[in-house]
């Protein structure tokens, strides 16, 4: 049996001000949790053991009527306004805040966004097996990422979707997700045959 040393998150990013949602303050920010404290295990210096996560955006939030509306709005909008390296530099802020140097030090040797379409929305991040659900949980804080061309400040929810072991369990069930969309997509954009 083959051990992954890296576990990969699924996430998907939404604009908070579409969803209808307020960015979180910094005293909501500062009240994150600290780190377990507890001892290193032996096997944590000698081989690095990683998780990968797919991120997802912010869910929608049923203020509107029509919730069918509401679904295809959310999953059809207009792509994200930043890139790979402005979520990596966020994702670097909000650890760094909540969880301090260790909680950086401890993610850092393998933190790696190995996919990110604006278009989609959707990113997957590679991180160790043994600290994957401390970037889960920045993942889960982070609120708003920094145009690095404007300096301009964009609210965001990111969900973390799937937790996988390989890059490719992660490809598989974004395919799922995306099959189930596709319905939504066609029944807004149907074209009538004359």
């Amino acid at each position: 049996m083959v051990r992954y040393r890296c576990r990969y998150l699924v996430c998907q990013i939404r604009n908070a001000s579409d969803a209808g949602t307020q960015p979180r303050t910094e005293a909501e920010v500062s009240r994150c949790g600290e780190p377990s404290g507890q001892p290193m295990e032996r096997g944590a210096l000698v081989g690095q053991k990683r998780r990968y996560f797919s991120k997802v955006g912010p869910a929608s939030t049923g203020n509107t009527a029509d919730a069918h509306q509401a679904r295809t709005a959310e999953v059809y909008r207009l792509p994200l306004p930043f890139g790979e390296r402005e979520l990596h530099a966020a994702l670097r802020a909000t650890i760094e805040s909540c969880f301090g140097d260790l909680g950086w030090c401890l993610l850092v040797p393998s933190l790696a966004t190995k996919y990110f379409d604006a278009e989609t929305g959707i990113a997957i991040l590679r991180a160790p097996r043994d600290q994957y659900r401390l970037l889960w949980a920045a993942c889960s804080l982070l609120n708003q990422v920094q145009l690095t061309a404007t300096g301009q400040w964009v609210p965001l929810r990111v969900r973390v979707v799937h937790v996988g072991g390989s890059v490719r369990s992660c490809q598989n069930r974004m395919m799922q997700a995306m099959r189930r969309e596709l319905p939504l997509f066609i029944d807004e954009h149907a074209v009538e045959k004359r």
